[in-house]
């Protein structure tokens, strides 16, 4: 279950969480890497962060996603692509509008100028819709691809996109992360060591290698946050490093970034098999 990744400068795979690190420069941008752990637990959606927000009923499957094969998970490398995708079973072709912002490292507006963060426009009309033909529910599916001629995110950080109706009014949001690889980062997934927990939960350990950044004060600079899959209510935050090795950060704690399992924990010894 446990990988080691050291992919430098690209995405990094493993199976069941996401670490986000994020480094406060000059320039204010949010920077990160992102490792991702694939497999999948049930997500639930209430609002650890405020920035969720949740449709009426005639809006149904709600997907926020980068175009890659079998990633559902909103967490994009800049410029790649992703889409956003719903039905409204009204099926009134209603003409939907998107506004995405830009958000810091606690979900809250950063107050940077649109045009510090977008090229192009923030908020537009979503133009590519259909009506549903031969079926039970009839409803009209949405599908907006980003970047598009008139949007282009052109920073990293944290976002939110907003959907509003024809009268301006809020329909649902999403927040996503757009992410730019400046470090290696290595995980690791271990069994809990707490005895009552020993079977129910996983225990994450990571270290961050920044050998091209001039980094001063990195328990200060350097901010990472540990998503289990896409819950943003169980995210774990403001993790300082325990330990220090040149420009290696060791975040090696036992039981402090620990997250129950789920049906998903499976534990397989072949000790006591014969052949």
């Amino acid at each position: 279950m446990v990988q080691l990744l050291n992919m430098i400068g690209q995405l990094i795979k493993m199976k069941g969480f996401k670490i986000s690190i994020s480094f406060n420069s000059k320039n204010r941008y949010l920077l990160g890497c992102f490792l991702f752990l694939l497999f999948f637990t049930k997500t639930i959606v209430s609002a650890q962060n405020s920035v969720i927000v949740e449709p009426p009923e005639f809006i149904k499957s709600i997907v926020l996603r980068p175009q890659l094969t079998n990633n559902y998970v909103p967490i994009i490398k800049l410029g790649q692509r992703f889409s956003l995708e719903f039905d409204d079973l009204n099926a009134t072709q209603e003409q939907y509008t998107y506004k995405i912002e830009h958000y810091d490292y606690n979900w809250k507006p950063s107050g940077l100028a649109t045009t510090e963060y977008i090229n192009g426009f923030s908020s537009d009309w979503i133009r590519n819709f259909e009506d549903s033909f031969n079926t039970f529910q009839a409803y009209t599916h949405y599908n907006l691809q980003l970047p598009n001629d008139n949007t282009r995110i052109k920073i990293s950080g944290n976002y939110v996109i907003t959907i509003l109706n024809e009268d301006d009014e809020l329909v649902f949001a999403r927040p996503f992360i757009i992410y730019t690889p400046r470090v290696t980062v290595g995980v690791s997934v271990h069994r809990s060591r707490d005895i009552a927990t020993l079977n129910s939960k996983h225990t994450v350990q990571f270290t961050i290698n920044y050998p091209n950044l001039q980094i001063n004060n990195p328990a200060q600079e350097i901010k990472t946050a540990v998503y289990q899959n896409s819950d943003w209510n169980t995210v774990i935050k403001d993790i300082k490093p325990q330990f220090y090795r040149g420009t290696q950060l060791l975040y090696k704690y036992v039981d402090k970034i620990s997250y129950w399992a789920g049906n998903e924990f499976l534990f397989f010894d072949t000790k006591q098999i014969r052949t």
